[in-house]
């Protein structure tokens, strides 16, 4: 859609969240969320010191906030709670102080021993992030499988060090959330 004002957008009529995307310049998108995916409805550029104004009045507004970072199609929020999107849909949710994912699994807060972002450097494609329970056992949250470091032949460690950004913030984020340490292991 994204033929909307941000003002626009915010008055849609449904849950919408407020992503911030951070590359040269501060990017806000505001994205519907129904039937558990994210649809652009419109997005603004603006400098660091609007973005802190901007923030600060979605808050006041009671506008849920979001975050992705470079390339990626993976969204997520930990503003009243933990949600993560990607295009395929919703990935994961809390459910009262626990992750519920895709599938249905359920990651209990008090099980989670670390959370890893993680990245293959045999593929440079592969990258995401996981939580390790207490009882050694690792659980996928989210990954990506890009093919584009597969077909293209000058695809090297530093594009692979831009795309697996979002699985670094991802990590922390979530490792707050939870309350446990986090390893990036992402180049």
């Amino acid at each position: 859609m994204a033929d909307l004002t941000v003002e626009q957008a915010l008055e849609y009529p449904g849950p919408v969240i407020a992503v911030w995307h951070s590359d040269a310049v501060e990017t806000l998108l505001v994205c519907a969320t129904g039937a558990g995916k994210l649809d652009l409805l419109a997005f603004a550029k603006m400098d660091r010191a609007a973005r802190e104004a901007k923030t600060a009045e979605l808050k006041r507004r009671g506008v849920r906030i979001g975050f992705t970072d470079g390339t990626s199609p993976i969204y997520w929020s930990n503003d009243g709670g933990f949600t993560v999107w990607a295009r395929a849909g919703l990935m994961a949710d809390s459910v009262g102080q626990d992750l519920e994912l895709r599938d249905g699994q359920l990651v209990r807060r008090s099980e989670v021993a670390r959370v890893y972002s993680f990245f293959d450097d045999d593929s440079y494609g592969h990258r995401g992030v996981k939580v390790v329970r207490k009882d050694g056992k690792s659980v996928v949250v989210v990954e990506e499988d890009s093919a584009l470091a597969q077909l293209d032949p000058t695809y090297g460690l530093d594009n692979a060090s831009l795309d697996s950004a979002w699985a670094s913030h991802l990590g922390r984020d979530l490792a707050e959330w939870f309350g446990a340490p986090h390893k990036d292991e992402t180049p």
